[in-house]
């Protein structure tokens, strides 16, 4: 029913869905999922204002970024492998996840609102 009235957040069932059926390139796809709360709240700041999830929000852009993990950006030299990542990809998932939990949560309250 949210998803009908919240374009964004379709478009993050979206993400989401191609986060779990890509495990390969997950971090690519939990990153889209946070631009469109980014673009709907007008920025980064005000994304981390409304949801209340600053650390769980840094470490999936951190993590995405991150270079033995970024799936956003063209790669220099591959370094994968060379380090051990200092990020988990399991964790910017369930973060990922409970930033769009979070997100569905602010909808019901916000739809709450204006049917009283």
């Amino acid at each position: 029913m949210l998803a009908r009235s919240d374009a964004a957040l379709r478009q993050c069932y979206e993400y989401w869905d191609q986060a779990i059926d890509n495990p390969d390139h997950a971090l690519f796809y939990a990153y889209k999922l946070m631009e469109v709360r980014k673009k709907k709240f007008g920025g980064w700041a005000a994304l981390i204002r409304t949801l209340a999830l600053r650390d769980k929000i840094e470490y999936v852009k951190r993590a995405a970024n991150d270079a033995h993990m970024d799936e956003r950006h063209a790669r220099g030299e591959l370094v994968k492998n060379t380090v051990h990542p200092r990020f988990d990809r399991a964790t910017a998932l369930k973060y990922t996840e409970d930033i769009l939990r979070a997100y569905e949560q602010y909808l019901r309250r916000d739809s709450d609102q204006l049917a009283r």
